[in-house]
């Protein structure tokens, strides 16, 4: 998430920083050394983590270090002895560094996080397209042997399960591309479930009504399921718009003594009860089942001809 809350541009805010560093330093080398000369650097340091990058905030400890050196060397003598006086100027040395390098690992863990995720995805959709590259394959050798068959009402047939597929192709391929855009899923889903709920189901152009059942933010998750999650509300939404006959559904999520429960429903066509098993060329509960089998949950999905389809899924709390 982007720290930068001022609409200063950094250069300026960055020269506000150093003059403020160096406004320091001259009221250090006019006041005899004393016990606290070394920590207020810590307060430009401080500004320069919460606002710059970590490499100009590693710039800035070694300005600031200099400056606390010069008012060692500068200011007019006191009446503390020298041995507390360099142990709070080494302090003050210490303080500024450590912040630096805590700037930097937290960003370094916010980065590989990002990395991380991404990398799920990227194997995800390899998965998946693989497994419909694999369904257009075996569709094309049909049709071929059909029309040599002389078959073509078949081949028409098996024609349009290939077009069903490319279509599912490039849909999956440009909600990836979405997906890599957005925000890490961690602060997404954990901390704003139902506005993330509402733009995954936007992505698939329908509506849903989100509850939030004795549910408190952030929610007890991991990164990982969070980020599967995600992948399920998408395939499910898609399926709603695809395959339901509405544009509108449902999500309830419930805060439960060991689970997150959700629960995603339609009042579509609903789905016979022969096609709720996977088949080689329909993938999506197949791929949901799957998502949530890898972080340690359960996946039911409900449905008959009509009445609309409810799928479930409960996941384990992250324990803390």
């Amino acid at each position: 998430m982007n720290r930068r809350i001022s609409t200063i541009p950094e250069k300026k805010q960055l020269l506000l920083i150093i003059v403020l560093a160096v406004g320091v330093f001259i009221l250090d080398i006019h006041l005899p050394l004393g016990v606290a000369g070394g920590v207020p650097y810590v307060i430009p340091v401080l500004l320069s983590v919460w606002l710059l990058t970590p490499r100009i905030t590693g710039y800035l400890v070694l300005f600031c270090a200099g400056l606390t050196i010069g008012g060692l060397i500068l200011s007019p003598p006191g009446k503390e002895p020298l041995w507390m006086i360099l142990i709070n100027r080494i302090y003050g040395l210490v303080a500024t560094g450590l912040m630096a390098l805590v700037h930097y690992l937290l960003k370094k863990v916010e980065h590989l996080t990002v990395l991380k995720e991404r990398q799920q995805v990227a194997w995800e959709l390899h998965d998946r397209l693989a497994q419909m590259m694999g369904g257009i394959t075996a569709r094309a050798a049909a049709t071929r042997e059909f029309l040599a068959k002389g078959q073509s009402e078949e081949a028409q047939q098996q024609l349009d399960t290939v077009l069903h597929l490319s279509d599912k192709v490039t849909t999956d391929l440009r909600a990836t591309i979405q997906q890599l855009h957005h925000e890490p899923f961690r602060s997404a889903f954990l901390v704003q479930p139902s506005q993330s709920v509402h733009r995954l189901a936007a992505e698939a152009n329908i509506s849903v009504e989100v509850d939030l059942t004795d549910v408190e933010t952030p929610l007890p998750l991991s990164s990982q399921a969070a980020l599967q999650i995600t992948g399920i509300l998408r395939e499910a939404f898609r399926n709603i718009r695809n395959h339901a006959g509405v544009e509108d559904g449902a999500v309830v999520i419930r805060n439960k003594e060991s689970t997150v429960e959700i629960a995603i429903t339609d009042n579509g066509r609903g789905i016979p009860e022969n096609q709720l098993q996977p088949k080689p060329d329909h993938f999506g509960i197949q791929t949901m089942k799957q998502r949530a089998e890898s972080i340690g949950g359960h996946f039911d999905i409900r449905s008959r001809s009509g009445q609309g389809t409810t799928i479930t899924v409960q996941i384990p709390k992250e324990r803390e």
